[in-house]
């Protein structure tokens, strides 16, 4: 009787493998398989630098710098402060996968970039056949800098974006990148809104991507404004170089 009794009254504890259980359920998940062990670290062993999630996973540094940004975008961990750990909001896997849930339109980010990855991964010649909109242009586009060694690479909100799209760094330099799926010149306005977004955001550098050219209007400005014009041939050469790699 007391053994019934203490059956009923006795949660089972919400351990890892029951979070594991619901996160399979989810409808949308993380692309990279090694996100719940990240988390496990986070929750288990209160690890919350990019380099301990890089060790403890033998990864390389842009590989756990996602996973990083994936766990402060879910709000699970937060923002850096610099050699301090981040703060962990989290104390259980209930708590985190109920985080999860709850935010679970910021995973559509993370989901997207891998919907990209083989497609950046192709031939040059194949280059931007699959895409349909400026919003899978973007996506391709933070696939593409995070196979060329960027880390950080955020897409920002779609509205209100202050002229830039993705944020990134490398090199310890903060990029700040508009990108244009066009099917004709790119013009100045580019040039002028990424200025606008490249100070909004404290970058070192705007940048303009398109799949097409520039006019040379829009070139002429944007040499003297300290913005970069990354065009078709300049994403192949980021596609040949990655997929050479």
């Amino acid at each position: 009787m007391i053994d019934k009794l203490l059956k009923i009254i006795t949660k089972p504890s919400y351990d890892y493998g029951q979070f594991m259980n619901d996160y399979n359920l989810l409808p949308i998940k993380i692309d990279d398989p090694l996100f719940p062990q990240a988390l496990k670290i986070i929750v288990e062993m209160r690890k919350s630098k990019t380099s301990e999630i890089q060790r403890y996973l033998s990864i390389g540094y842009a590989r756990s710098a996602r996973l990083i940004d994936c766990l402060e975008d879910l709000q699970i961990i937060g923002a850096s402060r610099g050699s301090k750990d981040r703060e962990i909001y989290v104390k259980s896997y209930l708590e985190a996968y109920k985080i999860i849930r709850q935010n679970i339109s910021h995973l559509e980010h993370y989901s997207s970039l891998s919907k990209n990855k083989d497609l950046v991964l192709k031939n040059s010649s194949l280059a931007f056949k699959g895409i349909k909109s400026g919003l899978e242009f973007e996506a391709y586009c933070a696939q593409l800098l995070l196979n060329s060694g960027f880390v950080n690479v955020k897409v920002t909100q779609a509205s209100n974006d202050y002229g830039v799209d993705i944020i990134a760094i490398k090199d310890e330099i903060k990029y700040a990148i508009q990108c244009k799926f066009y099917s004709e010149n790119v013009g100045n306005s580019a040039v002028q809104e990424v200025c606008t977004g490249r100070d909004y955001y404290d970058c070192h550098i705007g940048v303009v991507m398109t799949n097409a050219h520039f006019t040379s209007n829009a070139i002429e400005l944007a040499r003297k404004n300290r913005v970069l014009l990354w065009d078709h041939e300049k994403l192949i050469e980021f596609i040949d170089a990655s997929s050479s790699e």
